[in-house]
């Protein structure tokens, strides 16, 4: 019998792991016995009680079993076709993009780069049309890490024209912001073919599995057919074992709820991002005192929208950046009343927030998604949101939680790894001590609280009787290894519905 087999046997049916088990928040235990794909119990010392045929596997002294982890806000059709573009994210320079695109392969007939980072760059200097005109005769399109501005060439603005009809001014400088960067974004991908897609989302999952996230909150669609988006990938997930929940980013209530989907909005955009100077704010950017960012959405707009959404029993969820974004989303959702909290409606990133607005959604018993990884690449003293916002408070993530708000944790993948140990780790380790959240802390945020935004808590989210055996098995102690600024905690196995999605070889060693 292969060591493949022996582990098969091992954790399969039902079956007990001996050894370190976070369960939950503040709680641990010394065994896990699943059955059936459920936690049928957890205990300390030896589960003498057990017949004599149950699979018992010891693990390793320092290895730790955790709760499956959640990513409670992913673009994964964005990510994973990101994966099969150009990487700008290494250019320190507008020339650096320049020579990448000019070797870079086409797909779908466009070059397309993603993640240039102008905040490292020289006097922030970006590449403009002329720049991309000379890089190629064939459409170009390069985006920012923050998925709000982008930049194309003339060909880019013909091809765009010629496939859709859309008559675009040819500016000098060829960037573009806010709703046209979104719909120019929609047309540079609509070439890729929709195998080729499907293909890349499944490479994604793989990796995300291994990488012990468990379950995805899905916010998808893009202006030109967003729920069409939104089936396509629900159809592509069911045949995987990753659990989700999707958020078709659109106001077509009818639409969503005819598609059979209980959530809309995702990442509605009220405001842009800070990066790109497209967050909405109550004072200047600091770097540049005249501008206050960009509102795309006013409580005018919200309030009607989130009234008929909520009363059609749609869960709603609304980017905001700005504190300026923050106050008009905040104003829409008291206009409805305790209905919000009642489906748990949601905001997304929440990055400048003051206290009273923190009050505020404590009140109303809404619910956040934040990324703490953030402020691991643009936080502290010289980073992005100290050069655009002085000092000014951004990411919050421990005044939410102390507040009562239940916090969940995600990525905003692509714009930060898709990567849940990096989001716990950036979470303790946040560049203001007075925001870093302990272990314990994170660990609920990327677990329980996110299945309670799922209407999930009651049968995932930890490890306690009766709840789905959804769990990890790491490398170290991840307390230990997570409060550090780089960790190396390695996950050795995913587990969906108690069965062993992911193995790594180095559990070969502990197969009883």
């Amino acid at each position: 019998m292969t060591n493949l087999q022996q582990m098969d046997k091992a954790f399969k049916g039902e079956f007990i792991i001996l050894g370190n088990i976070i369960t939950e928040k503040g709680k641990k235990a010394e065994y896990l016995w699943v059955k059936d794909g459920r936690i049928k119990t957890t205990g300390d010392g030896i589960p003498l009680h057990s017949p004599r045929n149950i699979p018992m596997t010891l693990l390793a002294p320092n290895w730790y079993v955790l709760p499956g982890l959640y990513d409670s806000h992913v673009h994964l059709r964005q990510t994973a076709i990101h994966s099969i573009t150009t990487d700008l994210s290494e250019a320190r320079c507008k020339n650096d993009i320049i020579e990448i695109m000019r070797s870079s392969p086409e797909v779908g007939g466009i070059k397309i780069g993603r993640c240039f980072d102008d905040t490292a760059f020289p006097n922030g200097d970006i590449p403009t049309r002329r720049d991309l005109d000379c890089v190629s005769d064939r459409p170009v399109f390069i985006s920012r890490i923050d998925s709000h501005l982008c930049v194309v060439n003339t060909a880019f603005l013909k091809y765009a024209d010629e496939s859709m009809g859309i008559g675009l001014p040819e500016t000098r400088d060829g960037i573009f912001r806010t709703e046209l960067y979104n719909l120019l974004y929609d047309i540079a991908m609509s070439g890729i073919d929709e195998q080729t897609v499907k293909k890349a989302i499944l490479k994604t999952i793989d990796e995300t599995i291994k990488r012990g996230i468990v379950y995805l909150h899905c916010l998808e669609g893009g202006k030109i057919d967003p729920v069409s988006e939104a089936i396509q990938l629900r159809e592509t997930l069911g045949k995987t074992n990753i659990k989700y929940r999707i958020y078709p980013q659109t106001f077509e209530i009818d639409e969503v709820v005819d598609a059979g989907f209980d959530t809309i909005g995702g990442c509605l955009l009220v405001d842009g991002s800070i990066g790109s100077r497209t967050a909405a704010l109550t004072e200047p950017y600091s770097d540049k005192p005249d501008d206050y960012g960009d509102l795309y959405l006013t409580r005018e707009t919200l309030t009607p929208f989130i009234m008929r959404a909520t009363g059609k029993g749609l869960q709603t969820a609304f980017h905001t950046i700005g504190d300026r974004a923050t106050e008009e989303v905040i104003s829409a959702y008291q206009s409805v009343g305790s209905l919000a909290s009642e489906m748990r409606c949601r905001m997304e990133h929440f990055v400048v927030a003051t206290n009273e607005h923190i009050k505020h959604v404590s009140e109303l018993g809404l619910c956040v998604s934040m990324q703490p990884t953030f402020d691991r690449m643009w936080g502290g003293e010289g980073g992005m949101y100290n050069i655009r916002l002085g000092g000014r408070k951004t990411n919050r993530i421990r005044s939410a939680y102390k507040s009562g708000i239940v916090v969940a944790g995600g990525s905003d993948s692509d714009i930060t790894p898709l990567d849940s140990l990096l989001g716990m780790a950036s979470a303790m380790n946040h560049h203001n001590p007075e925001e870093r959240l302990t272990f314990e802390e994170a660990l609920h945020i990327y677990t329980y609280n996110s299945a309670y935004l799922a209407f999930e808590e009651k049968e995932r989210g930890s490890l306690t009787k009766g709840k789905y055996a959804d769990f990890i098995i790491v490398n170290d102690n991840p307390e230990v290894c997570l409060d550090v600024e780089h960790h190396n905690l390695k996950v050795l196995a995913t587990f969906i519905d108690g069965d062993p999605i992911f193995l790594s070889e180095e559990l070969y060693s502990c197969v009883p």
